[in-house]
């Protein structure tokens, strides 16, 4: 078993960040405003790394340590809103929790956004990976509406 050494979250309480300041740091127009977005970006970079190994052959070999990175890149995005929602909103006790942690819809985001950068840039049909990250824009941007509104708890990490 691995062990990493992280420091505190660099967050300050504050607004999650909605689909936006994601999308905007994927397509290089925005340096990322926060820890969280500087992970989401570095996801990016793991899908990208692991295609081009395919790409080459060799995927089988760095599938693991993509996995990795990207549980790590996970936690991370977690370990930082959670640090944004220290001091509210608090939803009720009887709010649902959301099925999925932020950090893993941010993730899908990412690698929705990655996979139409792919086909595109290989002149390939991106119809369907365009509505993939359409209806994923749509899904985070709806989780972080609930979220700040405190309708849905989220998921969030223990240390």
């Amino acid at each position: 078993m691995k062990y990493v050494m992280v420091g505190p979250p660099e967050s300050a309480p504050g607004l999650v960040p909605d689909t936006g300041q994601y999308l905007r740091a994927f397509a290089g127009v925005e340096e990322p405003q926060n820890a969280a977005v500087r992970a989401a970006v570095a996801v990016t970079g793991m899908y990208r790394t692991l295609y081009e190994a395919r790409a080459a052959g060799n995927g089988d070999a760095v599938q693991p340590q993509v996995v990795d990175a990207l549980a790590f890149l996970i936690f991370g995005i977690n370990r930082e809103v959670k640090a944004m929602l220290a001091e509210g909103p608090h939803p009720p006790p009887d709010a649902p929790e959301h099925p999925d942690t932020y950090g893993d819809e941010v993730a899908s985001l990412a690698f929705r956004y990655f996979r139409v950068w792919w086909f595109q840039s290989r002149k390939a049909d991106i119809s369907v990976e365009a509505n993939d990250l359409n209806l994923q824009i749509e899904t985070v941007n709806a989780l972080v509406a609930d979220v700040r509104a405190g309708r849905v708890r989220l998921r969030l990490p223990d240390r």
